[in-house]
């Protein structure tokens, strides 16, 4: 019996080719990953050889300070992000001490402590008022000990009107000054026109008033003696253009 011994068949020259062909694109694609890798592996031998010349250069004692340096030159930035400013908005307490001041400022004269009290407790701070209302009166003495406030006779002012009135050469009235009769009218009508009035146009408006008296009805200048008394009362102020108005 006889033996057939089966050949292997050659390859083709297409399979040759194409076995060729990946080998290449093989080796091309180890090379060119080489190639990108060599920049960075030349960089890192630079910085070994540079290494040992300072080690040479400075003895073998400076080794661990350079490896020290080499690795806080490695270790990654923290990167600081800017602090946030906070902004504290504070809003402004209302003491008694800033209200009374603000009342005096507000006034163009000066008030005993029961018209300062009065106008004080209108404020948000009457909800807080105490018995005795011991916050108005220690401000009051705290304000005068400072100088931030001018007590005269039974009245207070503040020192800036205080300042104002002596500038202009008037006196600072001690007490409450009140006008009864026909100086009342008068001042209660210039209260009520802050713009202000001629003497003639105060007398034509009271010679209607049924409560005035006689003696402004009948007698136009007389209206002129009322308004020099509270002038001289320090309740009424003239104009250079002859126009009266209550302070």
């Amino acid at each position: 019996m006889t033996t057939h011994k089966r050949t292997k068949a050659a390859p083709s020259d297409d399979a040759v080719l194409r076995t060729l062909l990946k080998r290449w694109e093989a080796e091309l694609e180890y090379d060119v990953r080489l190639f990108a890798e060599l920049p960075a592996k030349i960089e890192e031998k630079k910085k070994k050889i540079a290494a040992i010349k300072v080690v040479v250069s400075n003895g073998f004692h400076s080794l661990p300070a350079i490896i020290e340096a080499k690795q806080e030159k490695q270790a990654p930035a923290v990167e600081e992000k800017p602090a946030i400013r906070r902004i504290r908005r504070t809003r402004r307490k209302v003491t008694w001490s800033s209200t009374v001041l603000r009342i005096l400022d507000d006034n163009n004269g000066g008030l005993t402590h029961q018209e300062i009290l009065q106008a004080a407790i209108k404020t948000p701070l009457g909800e807080r008022r105490s018995a005795g209302d011991k916050g108005f009166y220690n401000a009051v003495g705290r304000l005068v000990k400072n100088r931030q406030i001018v007590k005269h006779g039974r009245l207070l002012y503040s020192a800036k009107v205080a300042r104002q009135l002596q500038a202009r050469g008037e006196k600072l009235p001690d007490a409450p000054v009140k006008a009864g009769g026909s100086s009342g009218l008068v001042l209660d009508l210039l209260r009520s026109r802050p713009d202000g009035l001629a003497a003639p146009d105060i007398q034509r408006i009271l010679k209607d008033n049924p409560s005035a008296p006689a003696s402004i009805r009948d007698h136009k200048h007389y209206v002129y003696n009322l308004l020099a008394t509270l002038i001289g009362k320090g309740l009424v102020i003239r104009s250079e253009d002859s126009i009266y108005r209550a302070k």
